[in-house]
């Protein structure tokens, strides 16, 4: 009985979000994401982080999507939309315009999205792939925050979120 015990146990811990992300670092590189929604705008954003070492250099990767809803008769005048995520203190900025898709379900509505991503290996600079984040990306951990906001909007979007093993 002892042996199932421990095997449950066991398997509970590394089975958990904490115990997944030191499997995780142990394995040489950690993956963790931080998930926000606000449904009565209704809005979300999504940041994935992931750090590992190869060939003796340390490979970072951040990427990031925001997405809103917006009334179609106001989506083709978000030219003034700039969205941008912050995490450890370090704010990046979406580079690119948002991409405007009407609704397949309800035209009268449109969804907003901003994607970009970027990575560093080494004291290479930095590859910027629609985001920019001005600094070194820093190192994340389980449980820090992370936020992202939308401006030129009416209401402005702000959510707020942690990184979680993913």
């Amino acid at each position: 009985m002892k042996g199932k015990t421990t095997a449950l146990l066991l398997a509970g811990v590394l089975l958990s979000p904490l115990g997944m992300a030191r499997i995780g670092m142990a394995a040489g590189g950690v993956n963790l994401e931080a998930e926000m929604k606000d449904k009565t705008i209704p809005a979300e954003a999504e940041l994935k982080y992931s750090q590992r070492s190869r060939r003796g250099l340390v490979e970072t990767r951040l990427s990031a999507e925001v997405e809103f809803v917006v009334d179609s008769t106001v989506a083709g005048l978000l030219t003034a939309a700039d969205a941008t995520v912050t995490f450890n203190g370090v704010t990046c900025v979406f580079l690119k315009n948002p991409s405007v898709e009407p609704l397949l379900l309800d035209p009268t509505k449109s969804e907003v999205e901003f994607h970009g991503s970027i990575s560093q290996s080494g004291v290479a600079p930095a590859v910027l792939k629609g985001l920019d984040c001005g600094s070194p990306l820093p190192t994340v951990a389980l449980g820090s925050p992370a936020s992202a906001d939308v401006t030129g909007v009416t209401p402005n979007i702000h959510l707020s979120g942690t990184f979680k093993a993913d």
